[in-house]
């Protein structure tokens, strides 16, 4: 009789244990088109403000447009943030808060007035004598003037202003710097199937995060998600309980 019991106990026991387990391996794959998706759409955002901030530089709205499409990628980003952040590390959270807010920094940088001189070409009048006639015979030419569209830092060598020149390059600078950040959120191909190898060196945060979120990689944090629910879930509900119970 105890062992037929025991066999009843030990059936459901496997049932209860294949069910959870094919329930965290369908979380997980959901987890992981969920991540992707989300991953793609900050992606297709984060590009589109990119260029918008890049061709607003010199136009006279401001770069109304492209403030806008910051503030769509923002508003995806917070959006998202909490079911990204299931798979994110701390570190890789920081990097896509960076690339957002260099997004934000470069527009602000393109738009202030006093930095429109350093993102324009400026004529440059060079005399030039051309070289003798090896004859003899002709009249010495008259100089010719060449003009070449030249950018800032150089126009401002030519006209004795090493000060201009200094300031110039200080702005190249920060543009580097925040185009550094964001190159490194948009040089992804969402094209790229799971098992291609990239390098390394020249991978960007999406490619990054693709390749971290394989199957492994989320079926051990949902496996730990699953279990933490349940367990604070029983403790909510004893507590809640104790509570409502008249020697509590």
């Amino acid at each position: 009789m105890g062992t037929f019991w025991i066999s009843i106990f030990i059936g459901i026991a496997s049932n209860l244990t294949t069910g959870v387990l094919l329930a965290i391996v369908f979380e997980t794959l959901q987890r992981r088109r969920d991540l992707q998706r989300q991953l793609g759409e900050l992606w297709l955002r984060a590009t589109r403000a990119s260029e918008a901030v890049n061709n607003s530089a010199l136009r006279k709205d401001r770069g109304a447009e492209a403030y806008a499409l910051w503030l769509s990628l923002q508003d995806e980003w917070l959006r998202a943030r909490h079911s990204l952040n299931f798979a994110l590390t701390d570190g890789q959270r920081k990097r896509v808060e960076e690339t957002i807010s260099a997004i934000y920094a470069l527009h602000i940088l393109n738009c202030d007035k006093s930095n429109r001189k350093f993102m324009k070409l400026y004529p440059l009048v060079r005399r030039q004598t051309p070289e003798a006639d090896s004859t003899g015979g002709a009249e010495p030419a008259e100089p010719m003037e060449t003009t070449n569209y030249v950018d800032f830092g150089t126009w401002a060598i030519e006209n004795g202003q090493p000060e201009a020149k200094a300031q110039y390059e200080e702005f190249q600078k920060q543009r580097a710097r925040l185009s550094l950040l964001i190159d490194n959120m948009l040089h992804f191909n969402p094209f790229a199937g799971p098992g291609v190898d990239a390098d390394d060196d020249a991978q960007s945060l999406p490619d990054e995060l693709a390749r971290t979120w394989h199957f492994g990689y989320l079926f051990s944090r949902v496996w730990k998600w699953f279990f933490s629910e349940l367990y604070y879930s029983l403790v909510r509900m004893f507590e809640k309980k104790r509570a409502s119970s008249p020697s509590g």
